[in-house]
């Protein structure tokens, strides 16, 4: 499985939020409290995680996201924020990028990037 890219920022546990999937079904019910069961036993936890990268380190994150992982549809390891585990990380989506500081040299350029992840079971 691909491993994050070293040349980038490891899990930050500034800037990153962490909320479980919904696991439970609920059915209304004629009178009284819904009824209420458990949709599947293996939950996956959504992380929304941002970052300040360099042009250079948006670079590597393109080619990361679109060669290594095929345009995201590839989970890779990385660092679970939660417990510190070795975990399965996947896209949701492609990385968001606004920039802070504009540059000629991408070096010079600050990009804040925005993740959105999911923590495989």
């Amino acid at each position: 499985m691909p491993a994050w890219p070293a040349s980038l920022p490891p899990l930050g546990f500034l800037g990153a939020k962490v909320k479980a999937q919904d696991a439970v079904a609920r059915s209304p019910m004629d009178q009284g409290p819904s009824s209420r069961r458990r949709k599947f036993t293996a939950v996956t936890k959504n992380l929304s995680q941002t970052m300040l990268l360099t042009g250079a380190q948006v670079a590597t994150l393109e080619t990361f996201f679109n060669d290594t992982l095929r345009g995201g549809s590839l989970a890779f390891d990385w660092t679970n924020p939660l417990d510190n585990s070795a975990s399965s990380i996947a896209f949701l989506e492609p990385p968001e990028y606004d920039i802070r500081r504009g540059d000629v040299d991408p070096n010079n350029q600050l990009w804040l990037t925005t993740m959105s992840l999911e923590i495989q079971p």
